[in-house]
């Protein structure tokens, strides 16, 4: 790689780094932790994607690969055989969400979700058979229904059917689940930004577009078009992905993932701007 794109994709990274940075001094991650983080991450990686056929990856070639001294590489060496972290699934909220706005047995004739009754003897499509039908542990319809009453997702009528107020999932005071919807979406668009770059695998779908000199205005207008056009592609494409899934349900391969997200970020007048006070 010449110096000049060297050069280039380090600057690059310095301003990507930022928020990342902001977000680990915020919950007082310490520059010494996520250097020695770093440093597995780098082996992890060079050791899953950069062996090559037929030869044994020796600790002077990771320690060519990635810059860090062979003690390090042996270090993480012996640390090998520990048990991985369980990877965090997305969250129940989340997946009973993508049912009810998505499985045609719980949308109205115009392909909303539906009021459903609490329980069984209610309706026979119900809330708790919605709970049940995407819950693989004990958990309680009604512990969800509280939950979703407490931070404004439901509603419960005088009929008692159960209302959903918001079609997507987000929550609420809960830092677990907001770091596991962090972790799918950033690490899913970074896998793609990355793939495009290096360009080893065929080029993924990646595109944004970008605008200056809008008054604030302009901004929320904005934002209530993406509110209204990004969820109803999200809503559509749920749907779709959930009429394949069950499909392939038949199928002996089904090991493939896909993640499709949206995004607005809006930048004010000083936001950004870097201090040397």
């Amino acid at each position: 790689m010449s110096n000049s794109i060297q050069s280039m994709l380090v600057s690059s990274l310095s301003r990507v780094f930022r928020p990342l940075v902001r977000l680990l001094i915020h919950f007082q991650i310490t520059h010494p932790y996520v250097s020695q983080l770093l440093k597995q991450v780098y082996l992890d990686v060079a050791k899953a994607e950069y062996q090559v056929e037929g030869k044994k990856l020796t600790d002077s070639r990771l320690s060519l690969l990635t810059g860090i001294h062979r003690k390090d590489v042996r270090a993480w060496r012996e640390q090998e055989n520990q048990l991985p972290i369980k990877e965090r699934t997305r969250s129940l909220g989340a997946q009973v969400v993508a049912a009810w706005t998505s499985d045609p047995e719980y949308l109205d004739e115009q392909g909303n979700a539906r009021p459903l009754a609490l329980s069984p003897k209610e309706q026979e499509v119900n809330f708790e058979s919605l709970v049940t039908s995407v819950s693989k542990q004990d958990l309680k319809a009604r512990s969800l229904l509280d939950e979703w009453l407490r931070t404004g997702m439901v509603r419960v009528d005088d009929s008692n059917l159960v209302h959903l107020l918001k079609e997507a999932y987000i929550p609420d005071n809960s830092l677990e689940e907001k770091v596991v919807f962090f972790e799918k979406g950033q690490q899913a668009h970074l896998e793609s930004s990355v793939g495009n770059l290096i360009g080893e695998k065929a080029p993924q779908f990646d595109r944004l577009v970008y605008y200056g000199g809008l008054s604030g205005d302009s901004i929320q207008q904005l934002k209530k078009y993406m509110d209204l056009k990004g969820m109803a592609l999200l809503k559509d494409f749920n749907q779709r992905a959930r009429e394949l899934q069950k499909k392939d349900k038949l199928k002996d391969e089904t090991k493939h993932r896909i993640v499709v997200g949206a995004y607005v970020h809006h930048q004010g007048p000083d936001e950004g701007k870097v201090s040397h006070e």
